[in-house]
Order: structure tokens, then C-alpha cells, then sequence
């Protein structure tokens, strides 16, 4: 990403995979490895400003978020998480892994321009 430098390759994507068979497709093509719990390290989130997707193999330790919480990697390498509770809908209603992400698809859309995700009600304040 442009003026940002991450430890580990991080790639621009317009999207992320939907579904475990496209995660793991994904996974796959990038050449994540498995974590010692044999889940894959292959993550897809918004970037810290929510100005864009990302893909990379999470070299960290796969943690497991709370509910009312989404997902993005920080400015400092790590996967953070951040409120949902103002979603019109799809806010994970139970603790989720992070490499679980695409079963929430509602924390994988954002608006590039307003940087923020598209469920939010403030988001959709913003817009209009």
C-alpha cells in the first residue's frame, strides 16, 4: 500500500472472498500457512482509514473478536476491531475468529470515499 510499510506482504483487492470455499481458494492462491490450530492465516479486512481492502497471511496468532465488532488491519500490523453496534444489519452477533470474517459480510463493504462501512448508520448520514 502506498505509504504504508508492513512487516508481511499486504495486496490492495477490490473485494473480499464471500464464503469459506473462496477463502480458502484465496488462501491458497497467496500461500498462507496454517496456524498451530490448523486454521489457515489468510485474513481479508478494510485498511485502517477504510479506503480500501486488503489481503495478507497474518503472521500474528488468530484471535478471536467479540460480537458487535468488525474488523481492519491497523497502520501498525496488527488486526484490530473496531464497533458494529450502529449497523443497520449484519453486525456478527457472536465472538467470530478473524480468518472467520467472511461470514460477516457487512464488515468487508466500506465506502471508499466517506471511509467508512456501508451498514453503519452513520455512514449512510454521511452519504446523504
Amino acid at each position: 500500500m502506498p505509504g504504508l510499510q508492513y512487516p508481511f506482504p499486504v495486496y490492495m483487492v477490490d473485494q473480499c472472498p464471500k464464503s469459506r470455499t473462496s477463502w480458502n481458494a484465496s488462501s491458497t492462491s497467496r500461500r498462507c500457512p496454517v496456524d498451530v490450530n490448523g486454521r489457515s492465516t489468510y485474513h481479508c479486512v478494510p485498511n485502517q482509514q477504510l479506503t480500501g481492502l486488503i489481503e495478507f497471511c497474518y503472521p500474528r496468532q488468530i484471535g478471536l473478536y467479540e460480537n458487535g465488532t468488525c474488523l481492519y488491519l491497523t497502520n501498525s500490523d496488527y488486526v484490530n476491531q473496531v464497533s458494529c453496534t450502529d449497523f443497520t444489519q449484519g453486525c456478527p452477533e457472536q465472538p467470530y475468529f478473524s480468518n472467520e470474517i467472511y461470514k460477516y459480510q457487512e464488515c468487508l463493504v466500506i465506502d471508499k470515499q466517506t471511509h467508512c462501512y456501508e451498514a453503519a448508520e452513520s455512514c449512510r448520514n454521511t452519504k446523504t
